[in-house]
């Protein structure tokens, strides 16, 4: 398992603040990764919006934009659903369309908000001749009557070389640089670990450039609002402390299984089916009703029987003091093929319902099967 180097990130940090053993999970090779949907759609999302600030839209027209930035998103969309199908744990989730069709319409929002067609042609000209003089990307934009400077996929790094970061979006005005930060979640709250990244990006971009921004925000596309983010000195200061002793943390540890903290964050987590605490930590529960309702994320047992009728698998698996059932289409869990009465087994995102001890396993479209090799 390889172990994280720095300069570490702000997202890179906030896995660290749920997990610490996330971080090395990943960073290291050898572990099928695992996309939903969402998280894809926001990748295509984030790169079509960058994709129009660094190359921006010649268009004389609303509907020219709109056109562009479709065929744009289009690409991307079809770059993300490539990976995902090449990918054996992605392959046979189902794509969230509707999701799909709210980022299409964001990201068109987004070009007409950030790119006013009276000034498309000179906004392109002026980053062609800044793009030659500085390797950030610049770019013009109209507001309330003023100019200001914008740049994007802003590079940013602390002087100790510890931290770095790209910022999305940076607007230079005369009342000073507003940070905004691009989030495809669909929520009407600012989670904290949102706003830490801003201020420790806020802390990296005086690092950088030895001023403080004045003001930051995180923008949901997929709602068009804007959340303030405060970047007083002292907050970022007490957030960047925060960071440095997780970073210390990690290295004074050498066994990476120490620095596991199972708990909540393991519904959310990819690597799950190799994470050896968190399995010791499903099987340590005592009490069985808790166990049951734990079991959704992950639960492993022996296999008691199994045998395909109708092109079905039909289960039964010794878990605890329980006999869970479960019943699936063939083509569902392929390799079930390879499982035979007493082979250890761990199933993941199944809800256990019915009997105490005598459970069925329901069968969603996250569900997973692994084999155990005994």
């Amino acid at each position: 398992m390889v172990r994280p180097k720095p300069p570490y990130g702000p997202t890179t940090i906030e896995v660290m603040r749920s997990c610490m053993l996330r971080s090395f999970f990943e960073i290291s090779p050898n572990y099928e990764r695992r996309m939903g949907s969402a998280a894809r759609i926001g990748t295509i999302l984030h790169r079509t919006i960058q994709s129009l600030n660094q190359q921006p839209v010649l268009a004389e027209t609303t509907e020219q934009l709109a056109a562009e930035t479709r065929r744009r998103f289009q690409a991307e969309l079809h770059e993300q659903q490539n990976q995902a199908a090449s990918r054996p744990r992605e392959k046979s989730l189902v794509w969230d369309y509707e999701r799909t069709n709210h980022a299409l319409e964001a990201v068109i929002a987004e070009a007409i908000r950030t790119q006013p067609l009276g000034l498309r042609i000179a906004t392109a000209n002026h980053r062609q001749s800044t793009t030659q003089k500085d390797t950030s990307n610049h770019s013009t934009s109209q507001a309330s009557g003023s100019k200001s400077l914008v740049e994007v996929e802003v590079e940013v790094q602390s002087k100790n070389n510890l931290f770095h970061g790209r910022i999305d979006r940076a607007e230079i005005t005369k009342n000073g640089t507003r940070l905004v930060d691009y989030k495809s979640a669909f929520r009407d709250d600012l989670p904290e670990r949102y706003s830490r990244q801003l201020q420790l990006y806020a802390y990296l971009w005086h690092e950088t450039r030895d001023e403080w921004p004045s003001e930051a925000y995180v923008f949901y596309p997929m709602l068009g609002s804007f959340h303030n983010v405060p970047v007083d000195e002292s907050i970022c200061q007490m957030v960047v402390t925060e960071s440095i002793a997780l970073v210390e943390g990690i290295e004074k540890r050498r066994k990476p299984t120490d620095l596991a903290s199972p708990g909540d964050v393991c519904k959310v987590c990819e690597f799950r089916p190799w994470c050896c605490p968190f399995w010791s930590w499903q099987n340590s529960e005592n009490n069985q009703l808790r166990a049951l309702d734990k079991a959704i994320i992950g639960f492993e047992g022996e296999v008691k029987t199994i045998k395909l009728e109708n092109h079905y698998w039909i289960l039964t698996i010794n878990w605890r003091n329980a006999l869970v059932k479960i019943i699936s289409p063939q083509e569902r869990f392929p390799h079930l093929v390879n499982v035979h009465p007493g082979q250890p087994i761990r199933v993941l995102d199944t809800a256990l319902k019915g009997q105490l001890f005598q459970p069925i396993a329901t069968i969603i479209n996250q569900s997973e099967i692994y084999i155990m090799i005994s």
